[in-house]
């Protein structure tokens, strides 16, 4: 079975019996991560990582990568212990291999004018090449490129069989 982007959770009547679903979820909106200068945080969302990025209030600013997912960004006192490890990771996918290695490679030689906390080594795996990076905020990226397994059908393989 291969789902469709967006396509709605149907509900199930019998959920409550255990059958099927309680809540038909039609998407994902958003997720949060945490940020400590928010003027400095939009700068390198917008231009490191080239996302867009707006501010709407004081504490808060949205990001966006394109599609009908967003991050939400809360303004965080300095006093705030980090929460998010490596495992909790957000990842931005590029166009290649090649784009891979570059941002990396940008990454390492920016590392100190961004305030960059760590960039891990590149990584090359049968269908994938990624490294990871530890902002100033203490948020973790995963930048990488995966071969699709046929055009147009990055992450359809996954609910195969689901």
């Amino acid at each position: 079975m291969t789902m469709q982007r967006n396509e709605p959770v149907a509900a199930n009547e019998s959920a409550s019996r255990g059958a099927g679903p309680l809540i038909a979820g039609t998407v994902f909106s958003h997720g949060t991560m945490e940020c400590r200068d928010p003027f400095k945080t939009q700068k390198f969302l917008t231009e490191f990582l080239g996302l867009h990025s707006v501010r709407k209030s004081k504490n808060t600013q949205y990001v966006w990568c394109g599609g009908s997912w967003f991050i939400v960004c809360l303004n965080m006192s300095e006093k705030t212990r980090i929460r998010q490890g490596e495992d909790y990771r957000f990842a931005l996918l590029v166009g290649s291999e090649q784009a891979v290695k570059q941002a990396h490679a940008a990454a390492v030689e920016q590392k100190e004018k961004w305030d960059i906390l760590e960039v891990r080594d590149v990584v090359s795996a049968e269908d994938k090449v990624h490294f990871n990076l530890r902002d100033f905020n203490g948020v973790w990226w995963e930048i990488y490129w995966r071969r699709p397994r046929a055009a147009g059908q990055l992450y359809d393989d996954i609910f195969d069989g689901a």
